[in-house]
């Protein structure tokens, strides 16, 4: 019952945080002040590339953990962080992210990811949208509509070498096509135009990219102690946005590498380094930032999320939670963020996920260990032939389990130590 009212009493308050706005503050004084201390990582040509939107986070543990998810990628929000995330998903996940941005901008966004065995894919479909009004030399309102920005996205990855202790090497790519669009408006010297005009307008404003992520993520057990099927290590690198020039504008490309690692079964920390790459101006590429995430496991059914990062200048914090229920997560995110924003400094993130099952990866996980298990209990008996059989079957489910692939060498050479002492036993 008590577990049950906790449940509860989290989701109320994850979607209180995401409906109201009732703790923006404007503090922005006293934060442009400290953030003067990071002057020294002010990028002189930030600004410089076209569909910035793609630098927004649409929210989940990339959001939470400070934009240092790189190397983890384990949730659906692997598109935004690195494309070789589905090929270590779990589960089969459709999830689905809504942002709160600066002057009424939103970003809504539905990722759905799947893997089979060592393969995974998915698809992305996300929409940033912001006002957009015309105002005439007296204040009189000429048009108003939405700017938008839109992107869908196609991902494949594949982890190779996959193993017990070693868990892979994952490569992956993400396809995005996207669209910027304006309303129809005046423009400046355009009295008396038609509505054709203002269309015209909007048209010549409009424009098209396709853009291209490719990432790798290396997974592995490094002094690990504490039991997880799960590694406690991961490695990841990630280009970013990279892609032909939108009306002479570099897309937001940029490299990252990072690293994840948990130390213990309660707590995860993560280190993203990121560099800027202007495409149409390699010198003007900037400085690099970075960004650093921890994960605290409160209970069974939640975890805690923060973190912290600097970004052209600016410091950015970020908090959040994740309520875990049997197929359903629900993450919300609350960001302090004067990378994206000056004034009203709160950004709030949710996130909705369902789980579509895992494709039997858990029983076959669950009958593998079994059948080692009894292979030992056959070795320990000195059925060394018995446990060779049953180890080899184990293989042929699992190729790479490699404790089977050890325990086969192990009861050969016993077996024929066994057969050598019956021969000189028998003589």
């Amino acid at each position: 019952m008590m577990r049950k009212f906790i449940q509860v009493l989290f989701i109320f308050i994850f979607l209180f945080f995401a409906k109201f706005e009732c703790f923006a503050i404007d503090i922005s004084n006293t934060y442009n002040q400290i953030s003067k201390a990071f002057d020294i990582f002010s990028q002189e040509n930030e600004g410089e590339s076209a569909f910035r939107s793609l630098l927004i986070p649409s929210g989940g543990r990339f959001a939470g953990l400070g934009y240092a998810f790189t190397a983890l990628s384990n949730d659906a929000s692997f598109f935004d962080a690195n494309p070789a995330g589905s090929a270590i998903m779990d589960n089969t996940e459709i999830i689905c992210f809504h942002n709160n941005w600066i002057a009424d901008a939103k970003l809504e966004t539905v990722n759905y990811s799947q893997r089979k065995k060592d393969l995974g894919w998915g698809a992305s479909l996300r929409t940033f949208y912001i006002p957009f009004t015309e105002y005439g030399p007296n204040g009189e309102k000429k048009s108003s509509g939405f700017y938008t920005e839109s992107f869908l996205v196609g991902n494949v990855s594949y982890n190779f070498l996959a193993g017990y202790d070693f868990k892979g090497i994952a490569l992956g790519a993400n396809f995005k096509l996207g669209l910027m669009t304006f309303p129809p408006f005046e423009g400046q010297d355009s009295s008396g135009s038609s509505s054709a005009d203002h269309k015209n307008n909007a048209k010549m404003q409009t424009g098209f990219t396709a853009v291209v992520d490719l990432g790798i993520i290396i997974r592995a057990n490094l002094w690990k102690k504490f039991y997880s099927d799960e590694p406690n290590f991961s490695f990841g690198l990630a280009f970013k946005n990279f892609g032909p020039p939108i009306k002479g504008n570099s897309p937001p490309a940029y490299i990252s590498l990072g690293i994840a690692y948990r130390p213990a079964e309660i707590f995860l920390f993560t280190l993203d380094l990121k560099e800027n790459i202007n495409l149409t101006n390699i010198k003007g590429s900037g400085k690099p930032y970075g960004s650093l995430g921890m994960m605290f496991k409160i209970t069974k059914y939640f975890n805690l999320l923060s973190g912290v990062g600097i970004r052209g200048g600016n410091p950015h914090f970020n908090i959040g939670g994740e309520v875990n229920l049997k197929n359903i997560h629900i993450n919300a995110n609350y960001s302090l963020d004067l990378a994206n924003q000056s004034t009203a400094l709160n950004k709030i993130s949710i996130s909705a996920k369902i789980s579509l099952g895992d494709d039997g990866r858990k029983e076959r996980k669950d009958k593998v260990k079994s059948m080692y298990i009894e292979g030992l209990k056959a070795y320990t008996e000195k059925n060394y032939t018995d446990a060779i059989e049953i180890w080899e079957e184990l293989l042929k489910i699992n190729p790479r389990f490699d404790p089977a692939i050890e325990g086969i060498k192990i009861a050969g050479k016993q077996k024929e130590m066994q057969d050598e002492l019956k021969k000189i036993l028998e003589f």
